[in-house]
């Protein structure tokens, strides 16, 4: 969906969230953080210490930003439409 670095922002269909990745040399992936979808919007839940052990923070920060935008956005349109 978006990637900056070697962060990705995506849907995962094996997970059945959306989710950002962090992509090694080799092209595997872990996952950093979910996103959770509650009856209030989307909910950020980490894997361990992984965001805090992030080498480049500001990067990060920043995909976290679009991810809840375009989040909030998806999340009011659904609300708009049911």
């Amino acid at each position: 969906m978006k990637q900056v670095n070697d962060l990705k922002f995506l849907y995962s269909d094996t997970n059945q969230k959306w989710e950002i990745v962090q992509v090694s040399d080799s092209g595997s992936t872990f996952v950093i953080m979910f996103f959770d979808k509650g009856s209030e919007g989307y909910n950020i839940r980490f894997v361990g210490k992984r965001p805090f052990e992030y080498t480049d923070p500001a990067v990060l920060w920043s995909l976290m930003r679009y991810a809840d935008r375009f989040l909030e956005a998806e999340f009011n349109l659904e609300e708009d439409l049911s």
